[in-house]
């Protein structure tokens, strides 16, 4: 009976260490998606006064800006794919990870 509370005791421990590290881990995720969240945010605003500067000062319309835009297609930003070697989702033109140098696998529903 003894050697039975001491295993349930054991147990306990590890599933509340492993419960300590999920909680972590899902603080460090949504942290570093509110990071990612306000960079993308500032990059709008970024972008949005970089188009009106071009109209403004070359007398280029925004449509012909957004013309310009579509006329690059989608092969002018990179591919996101996840890294097979180190996890991490990187972007890849050339296939390799830019973190380790791994092959990148690609996921057409990544971007949708």
């Amino acid at each position: 009976m003894f050697g039975g509370s001491f295993y349930d005791w054991i147990q306990n421990r590890k599933i509340e260490r492993i419960d300590v590290e999920a909680r972590s881990s899902q603080r460090s995720y949504d942290d570093r998606i509110a990071v990612l969240t306000k960079r993308v945010k500032e990059l709008e605003v970024r972008v949005g006064v970089l188009e009106r500067l071009v109209s403004e000062r070359l007398g280029i319309s925004l449509d012909d800006v957004a013309a310009a835009v579509r006329e690059a297609g989608p092969d002018a930003a990179p591919n996101v794919g996840v890294c097979t070697r180190c996890a991490r989702t990187v972007p890849s033109r050339n296939g390799l990870c830019f973190y380790c140098g791994g092959r990148v696998t690609f996921n057409t529903t990544l971007g949708d």
